[in-house]
């Protein structure tokens, strides 16, 4: 029941999103207004109210940094294993690898981790989701950062408008400037206005239902087209290696069982939507990318499921 009562919300939402799609509730049009609002306001103010106030976890948050960036690493390195394995072109060979490490933090691991404490009844909900919004932010980033790398490394080309366009995905990710806001205040020991804490916690309540929305209409109109085994390996690696790969860390560096059950979830996350537009904007494979992302997205509710019961 802690696995139903965690998981079910989510993919019931996803399923809805589909549905109001297909039945044309809304268009194209408000679907990408959609997903820009939660991207651009919603989670933005989610991060910045949540880190603004958080107290006494950095060393928890680095460590479950650490892990996940970590697991990451070793998700890039069996990916292009498995690339060359494939004998899978170049301008492949990157959409693949981002496909196998990039994972849906914001907009399906978040709700899993807050949805799974209130399930359990867990002591500390509050601190739960505050560790949860630092370790998101950075690695949102990093994520991003390293999706724009191994794409532009499949074109094989890299030079100063490379470097620069990298450059621009960092400082204009609004995550990055939200979080190091929320990072300026909590560290200084300034409290929010209230007025500014009640808005910004209001609109930040709003992103993970309207995130979860526009994923399920957003996968309504993905096709899975052509390599599936290419397509179906990216996504075993994601929501299988990946977090085999961060249980051992966990493990062997001795997070606690919440801090343990928090990195799981966000590693068996499937591929994330975003990754589709990044490789349609770098010439990438974009078939492979909406494939994988369909793929990864069915199979996550295994991989999440294993996350949520194991810890």
């Amino acid at each position: 029941m802690t696995v139903l009562n965690s998981l079910f919300p989510v993919f019931v939402i996803i399923a809805l999103g589909a549905s109001l799609r297909r039945w044309r509730f809304f268009s194209d049009e408000i679907l990408s207004g959609l997903n820009r609002l939660t991207y651009w306001v919603g989670l933005p103010c989610l991060l910045f109210n949540k880190i603004a106030a958080a107290q006494h976890t950095g060393q928890n948050a680095a460590n479950l940094f650490l892990v996940m960036f970590l697991s990451m690493l070793g998700g890039i390195v069996a990916a292009y294993v498995v690339a060359r394995l494939l004998q899978l072109p170049a301008t492949s060979t990157g959409t693949f690898v981002q496909s196998s490490f990039r994972g849906n933090l914001a907009f399906i691991g978040l709700p899993v981790i807050i949805y799974s404490a209130m399930a359990q009844n867990a002591p500390g909900l509050a601190d739960h989701e505050t560790l949860a919004v630092l370790v998101l932010a950075p690695m949102a980033i990093t994520y991003n950062a390293f999706s724009v790398l191994v794409l532009v490394l499949g074109r094989k080309k890299i030079d100063g408008e490379s470097l620069k366009t990298i450059a621009l995905q960092l400082l204009s990710n609004p995550l990055l400037i939200a979080s190091t806001l929320g990072f300026v205040l909590s560290i200084a020991n300034t409290p929010l206005p209230v007025w500014l804490a009640r808005t910004t916690a209001a609109v930040g309540q709003t992103s993970l239902p309207l995130a979860l929305i526009g994923i399920g209409g957003s996968l309504v109109s993905v096709q899975i087209r052509g390599s599936l085994l290419a397509a179906s390996s990216a996504a075993l690696l994601k929501v299988g290696v990946t977090p085999v790969i961060g249980y051992l860390l966990a493990t062997a560096l001795g997070l606690s069982p919440a801090e343990s059950k928090i990195t799981l979830i966000y590693l068996s996350c499937p591929t994330a939507a975003a990754s589709f537009i990044l490789v349609d904007q770098l010439g990438g494979d974009k078939h492979l990318a909406a494939s994988a992302i369909v793929i990864s997205t069915i199979l996550a509710v295994i991989s999440l499921g294993f996350a949520v019961s194991l810890t």
